[in-house]
């Protein structure tokens, strides 16, 4: 850590020789806005891959078929760590849970923030970001810098007070996913209004590529899966989640039968067990009591290989850990014409022979290690 600081400092005065030429209301603005982001404290650090997980002699070989999608997009992304913790769990960020006069709930969960602008809704670090192919990205290059300060710094408080910091379920909540496949732009318009919007605005190269719409039709959409009832229009959430507690791939759906009350069941894709069930539905409550992300409608439950993040030793510092989500954009799609008609458009993920869709694969990296 010591040797990154002196590079830092490095890079700072070699940026302040470079920028003497400028005026110096330009050069102190540069150089507070750097040492606020080297002050930024390490939270949870995830990133996101568009590369293929096969070798590089398997690429070769693959036909063009599979080099068809060039990224995905995720018109609303947020990303969440949950700590099970029974009747120890912990609001870090001061939002209210309780209604006045209410007695504060028991929580069973801490909730650790990755990626959210609940603290500035104005914000645009969540909204159309893309994972290109053969990218990694560092999910904390999306947040507002500010926001990103806060919530890591109330995670390290909070790792401070009890030393470590097990991430029992990593929440991908998604809102409108996309892909850009042989150089058109399939994506979920948010109303007849903005059908004509510049969706990829942050990314130059692709903001002039013909867009099409997947409600264009009543026969379109962007599936999950061909037997699991989730369209990406909606809220959709991946769930990573701890080998010890779900044993495979699961699907799960609520159905609501009274909004008002919060009444309603989950369904599931295949019979689950006791422990399945019971830390499921307890996190679902979570979810409801502190307001996050936007709801469990639905859920695709992946089990995973989720480290601890600690202090004393028992797991990853947040200084060397890095989770690495990747999505392999050459086995992304099912091109079985019975499951994806770009004509209409309807795109179907693939699913691997576990059930996992999107090529979806989790790497825990150590980086005091390498």
């Amino acid at each position: 850590m010591k040797q990154f600081a002196k590079l830092g400092t490095y890079f700072l005065i070699l940026l302040f020789l470079s920028s003497c030429a400028k005026g110096k209301k330009n050069q102190d603005g540069e150089l507070l806005t750097l040492l606020s982001l080297l002050q930024i404290p390490k939270g949870i650090s995830v990133e996101f891959s568009g590369g293929s997980s096969a070798s590089q002699n398997q690429r070769s070989n693959e036909s063009n078929e599979s080099n068809r999608v060039q990224a995905m997009y995720f018109g609303q992304l947020r990303i969440y760590a949950h700590s099970y913790q029974p009747e120890k769990g912990k609001e870090l960020y001061s939002v209210s849970i309780n209604k006045p006069g209410e007695a504060k709930p028991v929580l069973n969960w801490t909730t650790a923030v990755i990626l959210d602008e609940v603290f500035n809704s104005a914000g645009n670090s969540v909204k159309d970001n893309l994972i290109q192919n053969s990218e990694v990205v560092n999910i904390e290059s999306w947040m507002d810098p500010s926001i990103l300060k806060y919530v890591n710094s109330r995670f390290q408080t909070y790792l401070n007070e009890v030393t470590n910091y097990k991430i029992d379920f990593l929440e991908l909540n998604i809102y409108r996913a996309g892909l850009i496949l042989d150089n058109v732009f399939f994506n979920y318009v948010t109303g007849t209004q903005n059908e004509t919007k510049n969706y990829l605005y942050k990314y130059p190269e692709y903001s002039s590529l013909p867009m099409t719409a997947f409600q264009s039709s009543a026969a379109g959409g962007l599936l999950f899966c061909d037997a699991c009832d989730t369209d990406l229009a909606s809220a959709s959430v991946i769930l990573l989640a701890r080998r010890e507690h779900i044993d495979s791939t699961l699907f799960v759906k609520m159905n609501f039968r009274d909004y008002v009350t919060w009444d309603y069941d989950l369904e599931y894709s295949r019979t689950v067990s006791d422990k399945e069930r019971n830390i499921l539905e307890s996190l679902v409550k979570h979810q409801r009591i502190v307001h996050y992300g936007r709801g469990f409608l639905r859920l695709i439950v992946i089990p995973a290989d989720l480290p601890v993040v600690s202090r004393d030793g028992s797991g990853i510092s947040p200084e060397d850990l890095a989770i690495r989500i990747k999505f392999d954009l050459t086995k992304v799609v099912d091109f079985d014409p019975s499951k994806t008609d770009l004509s209409i458009p309807k795109i179907t993920f693939a699913r691997d022979a576990n059930s996992v869709p999107m090529g979806l694969s989790v790497e825990v990296i150590d980086k005091s290690k390498k």
